[in-house]
């Protein structure tokens, strides 16, 4: 499977289930940002999702995400 993101177009938090994914960037940047499921004694009273940490893809990159990580992609320019 292939998807474009188009300039300026961000998505939610996903995740790619049992899935391994990989990521090649052709033109531009796109910023992804990591996401994790935390439940109850993890230090939170109930099921929620946070931010983990995030990196600049730039073009001619590739970078993966195991199974069952969760991510969110902005497409643009790479932040300065």
């Amino acid at each position: 499977m292939a998807s474009v993101q188009k300039p300026d177009q961000d998505n939610l938090p996903h995740d790619h289930g049992a899935a391994w994914v990989v990521y090649g960037v052709h033109e531009g940047a796109i910023k992804q940002t990591k996401w994790r499921w935390f439940y109850p004694g993890e230090g939170v009273d109930s099921v929620q999702i946070q931010e983990i940490g995030d990196f600049v893809q730039e073009d001619g990159k590739v970078a993966g995400q195991s199974r069952f990580s969760c991510v969110g992609l902005s497409a643009g320019s790479p932040p300065s």
